[in-house]
């Protein structure tokens, strides 16, 4: 990373190289922020005690599984668990299908890859296009399905604050989706305030029946995604 010459706001000694928050951070402040948050979306999650950890890898997340990994490490030093990193066979061509894959996923404790901004993005896109289904319980930090725990420890952090933690590269392989997820990325460097939109208009959502299996919105009282 280059140097910026602004020392880093929390600690005032290091150089400041990544902005997190709004904040200007050395990397040492902007991972244990990260970290922070991510800690405590498991904590809320109840999921702490929990002994079999689920990471899933897929290409379309290229490195969401070594930086979930490196959170785990460090969240988890004070607890014993058995963590598994599973390689997703998603299927490509659209962003929901690729989100169908990560939420019909098995375990008992699952770590999803979604970050802020691809959150948002797809919050946008999906609006935009007044289409169905839309997966409204990725706005939630965890959720149970089919008695799996789903917990999205970074969806307060944007893959621009995970920069110390690794490089995080999203291609979901549909075009326009990916494009928009690009606008959004380029937009947060000067309105960080973006990703605060996300969680409040999917609170438009709220109410609306949903799969027991994969979570999505149904359209005409069946779900879309798993009737293919």
């Amino acid at each position: 990373m280059t140097g910026t010459g602004v020392l880093c706001t929390k600690c005032v000694k290091r150089e400041a190289s990544i902005t997190v928050g709004g904040r200007k951070l050395c990397e040492l402040c902007a991972n244990n922020e990260v970290t922070r948050r991510a800690y405590r979306v498991l904590l809320d999650s109840g999921a702490i005690d929990l002994k079999h950890v689920t990471v899933l890898s897929s290409p379309q997340f290229s490195g969401a599984e070594r930086v979930l990994s490196r959170l785990f490490a460090r969240m988890g030093r004070r607890h014993s668990r058995e963590l598994e990193v599973v390689e997703l066979a998603a299927k490509g061509g659209s962003v929901d299908t690729l989100i169908h894959s990560f939420l019909t996923a098995k375990g008992d404790l699952v770590l999803l890859p979604f970050t802020s901004d691809f959150l948002t993005a797809y919050l946008i896109y999906s609006i935009s296009k007044g289409r169905g289904p839309i997966y409204v319980k990725l706005y939630s930090p965890y959720f149970h399905l089919r008695g799996t725990l789903f917990v999205s420890p970074m969806i307060r952090t944007s893959i621009l604050e995970l920069k110390g933690m690794g490089r995080v590269e999203i291609r979901t392989g549909e075009e326009e989706f990916d494009e928009l997820h690009r606008w959004v990325l380029d937009q947060l460097a000067e309105n960080p305030e973006l990703l605060f939109t996300a969680p409040s208009s999917a609170k438009l959502f709220e109410g609306a029946e949903t799969c027991q299996t994969c979570g999505a919105t149904l359209v005409g009282g069946i779900c879309p995604m798993c009737a293919l």
